[in-house]
């Protein structure tokens, strides 16, 4: 019977085997094409030949070399005589023109996901690891951090330059590395295995004892260096404070807690200190310190009040260092709006009470000078003193924690508005 390939035909034809050789070598040749592509701002291309390691941490550029060294080896071998050398070194050679196409679909024309993956460990593994040491940065002891410390390692400029711009696939990708789902919080064999090999250490661990995983002390380093500081922390919080903790809702005012307290300590983009900011910001601190029913109350942990009490007294700094900084009225007028709602709403008046919140402002206002400061604390104060609800101090009470004096124009305003 004949068969529909010529088996003998391939064997011996010489010119089959130049054409298979040139297929491969036109296929390695176009490598070059990957390196028009980056993942995180890192070259994909170089990435791949240099650093992506397939089985047992064989690289690519090793295969890549073994594969070079058959199609010479085959380029000589058509030159024999010895059949059974010839049979097998055509195998071979098919063999590696299987490798060849397969290479290319699956790492050249596109971004290979295995690929994206090892250089997201890469860039973000590493970088904090569980120890015993304690963090010294209140926000993070009052929300219940895990102990842990940093390495020498830092988030690379290259990230760090591929998230100066907020698009599309910006987004995704930042929802990738540094949401809920990110390898920072995997801790699967693989990811086990690459601590243990890279840096013999366990990776830090995240887990919230109000549920889920706390924000990643990795993004906080991304946002210090970032030249969009507000918009990675509103996406940050749409990730973290809307769908994902829908079952741990008190998580909410921890995510919130330590946003202020970072962007106190390390905010320095213009756009974090404009009203737009401040109103997009507003709707997650509504919505963490509102508790909606009985129930909810149950379920809060013991030191909620502490936790509301800090979230307020840093919202009330960032507002009044803000206010002393700009004089942008938009801003004045979304703060005054902000500290009116969560002083006088019953809403937000659980644990840190509006008497609570009317000293948190004083206090901070003491040590801070100006007309306009002055201004917006007697506005405050007015909201709070005609508010009809149950008021701790009254006009001249609060004169006395301001310390400021009768004749002061702001507050014999304020007594005009209150009794005429």
């Amino acid at each position: 019977m004949d068969l529909f390939i010529d088996i003998h035909e391939l064997v011996t034809d010489g010119s089959v085997w130049l054409a298979i050789i040139a297929i491969n070598m036109t296929i390695i040749g176009l490598t070059s094409l990957a390196e028009s592509k980056s993942v995180i701002g890192i070259d994909y291309g170089q990435y791949l030949i240099k650093s992506y390691k397939v089985l047992f941490n064989v690289k690519i550029y090793h295969l890549l070399v073994i594969f070079a060294l058959i199609n010479i080896f085959s380029l000589f071998s058509m030159f024999t005589t010895i059949y059974s050398v010839r049979v097998i070194n055509l195998v071979i050679l098919i063999l590696s023109l299987a490798f060849a196409i397969y290479y290319f679909f699956a790492y050249i024309l596109i971004k290979n996901p295995r690929v994206n993956n090892q250089i997201y460990m890469d860039e973000l593994l590493g970088i904090y690891y569980d120890s015993n040491d304690k963090t010294n940065f209140e926000a993070d002891i009052i929300t219940e951090m895990s102990n842990g410390w940093r390495t020498d390692k830092r988030i690379s400029s290259n990230l760090i330059s591929y998230f100066d711009k907020y698009n599309a696939e910006s987004r995704e990708v930042f929802g990738e590395i540094f949401g809920p789902k990110s390898i920072i919080y995997t801790k699967n064999k693989t990811i086990r295995k690459y601590w243990s090999k890279n840096y013999n250490l366990n990776a830090f661990n995240y887990h919230s004892s109000q549920g889920g995983v706390h924000i990643s002390h990795e993004f906080f380093q991304l946002y210090r260096y970032s030249e969009l500081q507000e918009k990675w922390l509103l996406e940050i919080l749409s990730i973290f404070n809307k769908e994902y903790s829908a079952n741990f809702k008190e998580s909410r005012i921890d995510n919130i807690i330590r946003i202020l307290a970072h962007i106190n300590r390390f905010g320095r983009c213009d756009n974090l200190y404009g009203y737009k900011f401040l109103e997009y910001l507003s709707a997650y601190v509504y919505d963490a310190l509102e508790v909606q029913s009985s129930s909810d109350k149950k379920d809060i942990i013991k030191n909620r009040k502490a936790k509301e009490a800090f979230l307020i007294n840093e919202l009330f700094q960032y507002i009044i260092n803000t206010l002393e900084t700009r004089n942008d009225p938009l801003f004045y007028n979304a703060s005054v709006e902000i500290c009116k709602r969560l002083i006088v709403n019953s809403k937000y008046n659980n644990y840190c009470d509006c008497n609570d919140k009317i000293e948190s402002i004083i206090n901070i206002s003491r040590q801070i000078k100006g007309d306009f400061i002055e201004q917006f604390i007697s506005e405050v104060v007015y909201h709070y003193l005609s508010s009809g609800i149950n008021v701790r101090y009254d006009l001249n009470e609060i004169k006395s924690l301001i310390n400021i004096e009768e004749k002061n124009d702001s507050i014999q305003t304020l007594k005009w508005e209150l009794y005429h």
